[in-house]
């Protein structure tokens, strides 16, 4: 199911808002925000046609930090038969993207450190990001990627997002 760009933007307001409303209690703002997180994860799979031609996948996303993984196939690969660069930065972004985007705020990039570690050939990429600090105009997310049969290494990160929308 392909949701429209109208209506996407209608459930993360409705996310946000169940997120902020100070009349609930804590148990009750918690089920919500699980609830609408699991929503968010299913509407960025389910949308982001980017992210699905690179075969990314968000497994989970709360306030603190987002899962995302990626089977490699023989579309990420390179000439040498190695995961491209390319997939794992990508990879990267989507992965503190919809983390950044977890306090319910549109974000775009602006500067990166990213450092690949390791070539990998097979397997699942897992990459998983946390928050450093979020500001009111620029966030910051730090993300590691390992091979999920072995939990090595492959590339690390740090990102910089500007907020283009206020909370």
């Amino acid at each position: 199911m392909v949701i429209s760009g109208k209506e996407l933007e209608k459930k993360r307001m409705l996310w946000y808002d169940g997120c902020i409303l100070p009349h609930m209690n804590a148990e009750k703002l918690e089920m919500i925000q699980m609830m609408n997180f699991e929503d968010m994860v299913t509407l960025t799979n389910e949308n982001n046609t980017f992210m699905r031609k690179n075969r990314i996948r968000i497994v989970s996303v709360d306030m603190d930090h987002a899962i995302a993984e990626a089977i490699i196939t023989q579309e990420l690969k390179n000439l040498n038969g190695t995961v491209h660069g390319g997939a794992y930065f990508t990879m990267a972004d989507a992965c503190c993207g919809i983390l950044a985007r977890a306090d319910g705020r549109k974000y775009a990039t602006t500067d990166t450190s990213f450092r690949f570690l390791k070539a990998a050939t097979a397997g699942t990429m897992v990459a998983e990001s946390t928050v450093v600090k979020r500001g009111k105009t620029l966030s910051f997310f730090r993300v590691i990627i390992r091979l999920k049969e072995t939990g090595e290494l492959l590339a690390d990160g740090d990102f910089t997002f500007f907020c283009t929308s206020e909370g």
